[in-house]
């Protein structure tokens, strides 16, 4: 079974959350996967952060996260935004007005890719029929 990661779960694996670790090492490999909406708010978060006027270290401490950010998008499955989860996206822009833009995206890819999306924010995504969620931040 395929699952993907939203960004606060990415985030907790890379901190080295221990449930979130454990998880991920039960997964088969294949079956485990990320979105290029992950990668887009973590990379704009990075980027914002060099954007403002740091002292030397400070710089060099964003220029490793932005590297280490990089380096961990290199070796995961990344899904992609395609026609598939455009379509999908454009169906729940209509229903759910009101949900994030970038939630909207990580939940399209999902449901394209039929897969169940990994998230504690299950309250974002609750509404959305057919998309399965699973928690695993919680024992």
């Amino acid at each position: 079974m395929p699952y993907v990661l939203d960004t606060d779960t990415v985030t907790a694996w890379q901190h080295k959350h221990p449930l979130v670790v454990a998880r991920v090492k039960a997964v088969p490999g294949s079956d485990l996967f990320v979105t290029i909406v992950s990668f887009e708010e973590q990379c704009a978060g990075r980027l914002s952060i060099l954007n403002r006027r740091l002292a030397p270290i400070q710089r060099i401490e964003a220029y490793q996260r932005l590297q280490e950010t990089l380096d961990f998008y290199d070796v995961v499955n990344v899904l992609p935004y395609d026609a598939d989860a455009a379509q999908r996206e454009a169906y729940l822009h209509r229903t759910l007005p009101r949900m994030g833009t970038k939630d909207r995206r990580i939940a399209a890819i999902t449901l394209a890719n039929g897969a169940t999306l990994i998230t504690r924010n299950t309250v974002h995504f609750k509404d959305i029929p057919g998309l399965v969620l699973n928690n695993w931040m919680l024992p």
